[in-house]
């Protein structure tokens, strides 16, 4: 028999055990909010049915709190009672949780239970519990089904030497953050080792994070920089764009590869390329920016140092085209009874065909196309070679073009080899017999030339095979004449003629070449050339040209 007050004291005491069981007493879970509940119905039950005053309580703590235990089946974790002399009176849970069954525990001491390493661990608390008086808690580990599994044990002391003990499976929960430890070590491991510097931005762009790798590329602390905002520490006039693509990365846009300056308070400059990620909320919501960035001081050197270089091969370009200015002939030489024009588009500054038009000593008119397999100052030197040699040879035999090509042959091998040259040598003189002109040429892997025939308004190509130069010792390439009439054209050029393709990949090609100078072919010389070179634009469409182009045009008068 109690009365009412002892009544309200086991209820408030019943109640206190609930909430001390729970995980987290703040937020009780739907199982323990429902064992609340049914101690109050119990408790407004007794006093509505007992008169005042004489309430009876029939059963002690200890068979009250073995009654609540049937409240407990739903619970997840694991309630057992222990008794003064440690001996587990009563449990609640989940069988399948069990590291034993229940009649092997049950009626029987804890300490002579095969726990393992966990036994001293359980019985120390459940000692401290009880001397203390006060909650104790306790992790340990226990092999259940053959798996490693974690359990956090709450120790609740009682009356007379009991003590509440709550099992609660912690196996996921350690796992999960062995697996976050394990990533965040290698994370760690990754930001430490990398070659470059990562770092982290809150949204207001403070610096919240940088690597140690910092310190060891930029000799500045990394406590220079955290709490402060990156604009600290860029130009006036770096900022408004960085400041710009920060705000952009902040709305969740994309933003490319960007170099800055960091500058440091001793005046020190440090030239970094970036590559930045908006770091996102689980809510979706922009909370920083992490970043990589990398050392880029040994590549601006080299940028630096090729843009010299870069001016030097500018210069020498310069240099090589002023040469080769002087090799081309800019006013060509004028002819009784023969008109002279051409066309000169190189496809570099300094290109590797050349030709030259000159009087001959006793008469006549030589010309000299040829195209070397290099362009750029390389091809300059050749022209030199090639024009100083040129010129030789053509006061040596100004009027026998197979000799002319021949000898060209030899003073190639011998003063730059491994370099090749195409040619072609024709000389235009007045034919004694005839009364007309005559052209007398030799070739040398050379363009074919082309004649137009004013009388039959017709183009024939002129074939004289022969090999390139600069490849073998001697060469014996043949000569060939055709006699020219009144109005009657010579066309000479270079293989950037016929080797122009167009956007589907088509070259012109040589066997169209007569009907492109028939279609072409005006009442003026120079109308022609310039006929000619429109058509192989509008050939060619969008696409560049692909070599140099040299065209000459010889018209009897």
């Amino acid at each position: 028999m109690c009365g009412r007050k002892e009544e309200m004291k086991i209820h408030h005491k019943l109640k206190e055990i609930i909430r001390d069981c729970a995980a987290d007493p703040s937020h009780l879970s739907p199982e323990w909010k429902r064992a609340l509940e049914l101690i109050d119905a119990d408790y407004r039950h007794r006093t509505e049915e007992t008169p005042a005053g004489d309430v009876v309580f029939s059963r002690k703590i200890e068979d009250t709190l073995c009654d609540l235990f049937s409240c407990y089946h739903a619970f997840t974790d694991i309630i057992f009672l222990v008794d003064g002399a440690d001996i587990i009176a009563e449990y609640s849970g989940m069988v399948d949780e069990l590291y034993m069954k229940p009649e092997d525990f049950l009626g029987k001491k804890i300490g002579h239970l095969p726990l393992g390493e966990a036994g001293p661990v359980i019985a120390d608390a459940i000692r401290r519990a009880r001397i203390l008086g006060s909650l104790q808690s306790v992790e340990y580990c226990l092999p259940v089904r053959g798996e490693e599994c974690f359990y956090e044990a709450r120790f609740f002391p009682r009356e007379r030497g009991w003590v509440l003990v709550a099992v609660r499976n912690i196996t996921d929960e350690r796992r999960a953050l062995l697996d976050l430890s394990a990533s965040e070590e290698r994370f760690r491991l990754l930001v430490e080792t990398t070659s470059d510097i990562i770092y982290t931005l809150d949204n207001r762009g403070t610096i919240t994070y940088v690597s140690p790798r910092f310190e060891e590329l930029s000799g500045h602390a990394v406590s220079e920089f955290l709490g402060h905002n990156f604009t600290e520490f860029l130009s006036q006039e770096e900022l408004p764009h960085i400041i710009a693509l920060f705000q952009r990365g902040m709305k969740g846009e994309t933003t490319s590869l960007y170099e800055i300056n960091l500058r440091f308070s001793n005046g020190d400059v440090f030239p970094l390329e970036l590559n930045v990620n908006t770091i996102f909320n689980s809510g979706g919501t922009a909370v920083g920016r992490l970043g990589v960035a990398r050392d880029i001081r040994e590549r601006k050197k080299t940028e630096q140092a090729l843009r010299k270089r870069t001016e030097i091969i500018e210069k020498d370009l310069a240099t090589a085209q002023l040469i080769q200015k002087a090799f081309i002939t800019s006013s060509l030489p004028r002819y009784e009874g023969i008109r002279i024009g051409y066309r000169y588009l190189p496809l570099e500054a300094v290109g590797g065909d050349y030709f030259s038009v000159n009087r001959l000593y006793e008469g006549g008119l030589g010309v000299f196309v040829g195209d070397v397999t290099s362009h750029g100052v390389t091809a300059a030197l050749f022209l030199s070679l090639v024009k100083a040699t040129t010129d030789r040879i053509c006061r040596k035999h100004p009027h026998d073009p197979g000799e002319y090509i021949r000898e060209l042959n030899r003073k190639l091998l011998h003063n730059m080899p491994y370099s090749y040259l195409t040619a072609i040598y024709g000389v235009f003189q007045e034919s004694r017999e005839e009364g007309d002109i005559r052209f007398t040429f030799s070739d040398a892997g050379h363009p074919y030339p082309l004649l137009y025939r004013r009388g039959e308004g017709d183009v024939m190509t002129l074939e004289n095979r022969g090999r390139i130069l600069g490849m073998l010792r001697e060469v014996r390439n043949g000569v060939q004449s055709v006699n020219l009439q009144k109005g009657d054209r010579i066309f000479l050029y270079t293989d950037g003629i016929p080797e122009t393709m167009n956007s589907r990949g088509e070259l012109l090609g040589m066997e169209n070449l007569p009907a492109l100078f028939r279609e072409a072919s005006r009442d003026s010389l120079e109308d022609t050339l310039d006929a000619v070179m429109g058509r192989l634009d509008r050939f060619r469409g969008e696409r560049p040209y692909g070599d140099d182009i040299v065209l000459l045009g010889f018209e009897v008068e």
